[in-house]
């Protein structure tokens, strides 16, 4: 039991140090380095631009096999706001544009933007299905 208590210690010591690592190395190139921004990691900057745009092409899919017209302005209306909100807070993290306070869909901290995003998210799944 003392050993498998020591090697979890450890392994905590150890995941804690490359965690600060990585934590020093990126604040020293964030323009807002404040907060907690999850797009500051290469590797994560790279998949989450990946699931927007694959958001996205499901989305202008989902639209196009829609039952009626208003599902799919409504589809293409919430992929896109959810699309332009992930650039705007990628362009922000970049330092591309000055910070709008405009959080990271479905990701960043915040009750309300996260429960509006999950209602859409249900909506666009309800007119994928073609119960509008």
């Amino acid at each position: 039991v003392v050993s498998l208590v020591g090697s979890c210690l450890l392994r905590l010591v150890w995941i804690a140090t490359i965690f600060r690592l990585f934590h020093t190395t990126t604040m020293l190139y964030l323009s807002y380095p404040v907060s907690w921004i999850l797009t500051t990691l290469v590797h994560l900057a790279c998949l989450l631009v990946g699931l927007f745009v694959l958001l996205l092409c499901r989305g202008i899919t989902i639209a196009a096999h829609a039952p009626d017209r208003f599902g799919a302005l409504l589809v293409v209306g919430f992929v896109v706001q959810v699309a332009l909100q992930a650039v705007l807070n990628v362009a922000v993290v970049t330092n591309t544009i000055p910070n709008t306070g405009i959080s990271l869909p479905f990701f960043s901290s915040g009750g309300t933007s996260l429960m509006m995003l999950l209602g859409e998210m249900g909506i666009v799944l309800s007119v994928s299905r073609g119960e509008t």
